[in-house]
């Protein structure tokens, strides 16, 4: 099936709602069957040892180096397992709460290190814009949670009932091919940017 792609395609997209503050949600998705492949949401749960977890104690919020080498951990073994075409993920915009703290610009660069180490050719890196993403796949009204939108939106097209940020890896994923086509959106630097 992989090698079946056209050149230039992209089929399997790798969608990451990055937060390092509560939680982070993975999705993986196949474009062209429409298909959710996988999903995975991080809590930040603190390692006891090797073998066991303690999911009542989260890593601290500053521990930065900690919470970044477990989310970059995690992006690594989906890319090792998945092979993506694409990474998407949101833009983040000054007006995003935390933009200057340096948790955000690390767990960025974890996604980029990741990469880095994992692949031989670059994969291409989609930042969309939240609210264009949004409209493009919830269509939400004013004052609508666009969070519960993005789970009743997964679970209407694809029967699974999963935590908001898998929903929101899920629906950027989603929104991609319709962002591509418009071309408004694709030349405006505030709506979507591609890294490669």
């Amino acid at each position: 099936m992989r090698g079946s792609r056209k050149r230039g395609e992209v089929m399997i997209a790798l969608g990451i709602d990055q937060s390092m503050e509560g939680v982070a949600g993975f999705a993986v998705i196949d474009l062209e069957a429409n298909t959710i492949l996988h999903t995975r949401i991080e809590t930040y749960a603190q390692d006891r040892n090797k073998n066991l977890v303690d999911r009542t104690k989260r890593i601290p919020k500053n521990d930065i180096r900690w919470r970044c080498t477990r989310f970059a951990i995690i992006v690594q073994e989906l890319i090792k397992t998945w092979v993506p075409d694409i990474v998407i993920t949101e833009l983040v915009r000054t007006y995003h709460q935390g933009y200057r703290d340096p948790v955000v610009v690390a767990s960025l660069s974890a996604i980029y290190g990741a990469l880095c180490l994992v692949v031989q050719k670059p994969i291409p890196i989609v930042s969309e814009n939240t609210g264009t993403w949004q409209s493009a796949i919830l269509h939400p009204r004013k004052g609508q949670d666009r969070k519960a939108l993005s789970r009743a939106f997964v679970l209407k097209y694809y029967g699974l009932t999963v935590t908001e940020h898998e929903a929101d890896a899920i629906c950027m994923c989603r929104a991609y091919p319709i962002l591509l086509n418009d071309h408004a959106v694709m030349n405006n630097k505030d709506c979507i940017r591609i890294l490669v």
